[in-house]
Formats: structure tokens, C-alpha cells, sequence
């Protein structure tokens, strides 16, 4: 077998003719006959990455070492067919083809695991500010799509959607928007907000009040959520990569209808601990400054988590969709606290309640 043949740190190789024996390597170094030099196999040490078919190995532990070159896989496999022993049966595919596979499958998993960090961090915030870009009109026509297919299914009481309409009229809590409420009757003690200015209000958790300012505080729960555009982020985040992907090529119908599609979402749509706190705490803010007291948002969730009597089995859908925590209530109580400005009994809004309460 032909090869190079090195001594020490020579940069300058010798050609060679290397003799196979059972337990010796013998070499001839051409154009120097005399010059013989055997290497034993046992202190025989072959380069375990072979690149561009070479193969070197070397001999002995201590520097300045000796060293062979082999070029061309035949060289290769006639070495390995010799001895077989583990020394040459090493995996003589060359760096770059052996972690071809191992290579793609990192990438492979990086990309995935990129994919489910944008899925997971980077979507929620990208829908949240797609909500706030949208245009107005556009989210007043889903709204009405919207309230349209739910009140085919729960019928509206005219003249109560009336009075109740009254009712928020008189909180003078609306900057800008132009909100629109129903009152339907049901047994669900729930009420809840749609895109486009929208608020439906169930009679069973009307029935469960027992002053007018706890309605106040409902609808000033709700108008916020309206307000911030807390629902249609919500649902957005919620539908995520369709959302996604149809704002990116601009298919605001496309998004309607995924929407439209999966209303009942709307209806059992449940808000962030940030969207509850920031809705608790513009609730308060309005009531003080129109001289309603604030505590009957804390009146209305301890009527509302009683848990005495049919209610430990029955929570309502009201408090499924907006989770009261103990940290929740804290923060009302010091709002209220904080805040001595004079509140004043309305009798209008009194009345009003009143009818509202009335049983037909």
C-alpha cells in the first residue's frame, strides 16, 4: 500500500510502501531502500475523523510523533479488512456527512420550537394590538352580526332593554362610544359585552340585586371591558393563528366569519386577571366621579359568590367568565377607601331599578 510518511512535525511527508503483517506495520520509504522502520500495532493510533477520504494515522504516545497517510477509501477498506480489531473498525464516514441528519434535526427542532414560542409569547401580543388597530366601522359590523345571531336564540324584552338602556343613559359613563343594551330574561345569572358597543344583561342576575348601585357597577364592569376593547382582544387571542394569519393578508371578512362562526366564545368568553383588575378599577373610578357608591361592585360579587343554599352547586356563568379572586376584592376595597369624594342617592336611577326588578 502506498502512503506518506512523516516524522515528527515535518511539514515535508516521504512516500511509502506500507507492509501489512499480523501484529507490525513495515515501511519503506521510496528512494531510501536501507531505511526500514516497523511499527508495532498495539502503539498504532488511527485518526477517528477522517476528511476528503484521508486517513492518518500515527504511532507512539509521545511527541515527536510518526505519522502515515492513506488517501482513497480502498487504502481504507484494505486496512480495515486486515485487522479487524476495534482500532480500524471505527465509522470512517467523513464529519460533515455523518451529522448531516443530526444537523437538520436540530434545525428542525429549533424552528418548531421557534414556531411554539410565537404561538405561545409573541401571538397574544400581536392579536392585542391588532384589536386596537382595526377600524371602528369594522368592529361596529361584526358587533351587529354578532347581536343579531345571538338574539334569534334569546329573545330581548323590549320594554326592559328600554329601561335599561335609561339606566346607563343616566350613569353618563359613555366617552364617545355608542353603546346599546338588552335585557333578556333568563334563568343564566350572567351578563357579558360584545365588540361594537354592545351589552347584554341576563334578568336572573338583576334579580339577585337588591340596590341600584350595584347594577351601576355591573354596567360600569362592562362598558370598560367595551371601552378597552377587552372582548374583541380576547377573542382574538382566543382564535389566534386564524386571526392572525387573515390580518396579515387583509381579510377583515375572513375574520368576521371565524368569529361569527364561533360565537358562542363571545357569550362564555372568560378576561385576563389584567383585563378584570383594569375593568375593576376604571368601574370604581366612574362611579365616584358621577357620585355612586362604589361598594356596590363589591356588593354584587358577595351576592354573587354566596355560596350558601342551590348556589354551592350552581356558581353563575357571570363569575366562570370573570374570576373573583381575593386579591380582586382587596384592590376594590382599597380603591374605595382611598377615594371620600360625597356620594349622593339618585333618585332616578332608583326608579328605574325599580321597574327593572318588577316582575311581569
Amino acid at each position: 500500500m502506498r502512503a506518506k510518511y512523516y516524522r515528527g512535525f515535518k511539514p515535508q511527508g516521504q512516500d511509502c510502501l506500507v507492509n501489512l503483517q499480523p501484529d507490525k506495520l513495515e515501511i519503506k520509504i521510496l528512494g531510501d531502500p536501507k531505511e526500514k522502520i516497523q511499527w508495532r500495532l498495539s502503539q498504532i493510533n488511527p485518526d477517528l475523523n477522517p476528511q476528503n477520504d484521508r486517513w492518518i494515522i500515527s504511532f507512539g504516545t509521545k511527541d515527536p510523533r510518526e505519522y502515515l497517510e492513506f488517501t482513497g477509501e480502498n487504502n481504507v477498506m484494505q486496512l480495515r479488512s486486515f485487522y479487524q480489531s476495534e482500532k480500524f473498525a471505527c465509522d470512517r464516514t467523513p464529519f460533515y456527512k455523518k451529522w448531516k441528519w443530526a444537523g437538520l434535526l436540530i434545525i428542525g427542532s429549533a424552528f418548531i420550537a421557534f414556531i411554539v414560542a410565537v404561538y405561545l409569547f409573541a401571538l397574544p401580543h400581536f392579536v392585542k394590538v391588532m384589536a386596537s388597530k382595526v377600524p371602528q366601522d369594522w368592529e361596529n359590523s361584526l358587533g351587529s352580526a354578532a347581536i343579531e345571531q345571538l338574539l334569534l336564540v334569546e329573545k330581548p324584552d323590549t320594554v326592559k332593554s328600554y329601561e335599561l338602556n335609561q339606566f346607563f343613559g343616566e350613569l353618563q359613563f359613555v366617552q364617545g362610544e355608542n353603546i346599546k343594551l338588552y335585557f333578556v330574561t333568563s334563568a343564566t345569572v350572567n351578563a357579558f359585552a360584545i365588540p361594537g358597543g354592545h351589552i347584554v344583561v341576563y334578568s336572573s342576575i338583576v334579580d339577585k340585586m337588591y340596590h341600584y348601585r350595584q347594577l351601576a357597577g355591573l354596567l360600569a364592569h362592562e362598558y370598560t371591558h367595551v371601552h378597552f376593547k377587552h372582548s374583541l382582544k380576547m377573542i382574538f387571542q382566543s382564535l389566534g393563528s386564524y386571526v392572525f394569519v387573515s390580518f396579515l393578508v387583509g381579510d377583515l371578512i375572513g375574520i368576521s366569519t371565524i368569529i361569527l362562526d364561533n360565537l358562542n366564545s363571545i357569550r362564555n368568553l372568560s378576561f385576563s386577571r389584567k383585563f378584570e383588575t383594569e375593568a375593576d378599577d376604571n368601574a370604581c373610578k366612574l362611579m365616584i366621579e358621577r357620585g355612586i357608591d362604589p361598594k356596590g361592585m363589591l356588593e354584587l360579587f358577595e351576592i354573587l359568590s354566596d355560596p350558601s343554599g342551590a348556589e354551592k352547586q350552581n356558581i353563575p356563568t357571570f363569575l366562570s367568565t370573570h374570576p373573583l379572586t381575593k386579591d380582586r376584592i382587596q384592590r376594590m376595597e382599597e380603591n374605595i377607601k382611598s377615594h371620600s369624594e360625597s356620594v349622593n342617592e339618585n333618585k332616578r336611577l332608583m326608579e328605574i331599578f325599580g321597574r327593572l326588578k318588577q316582575k311581569d
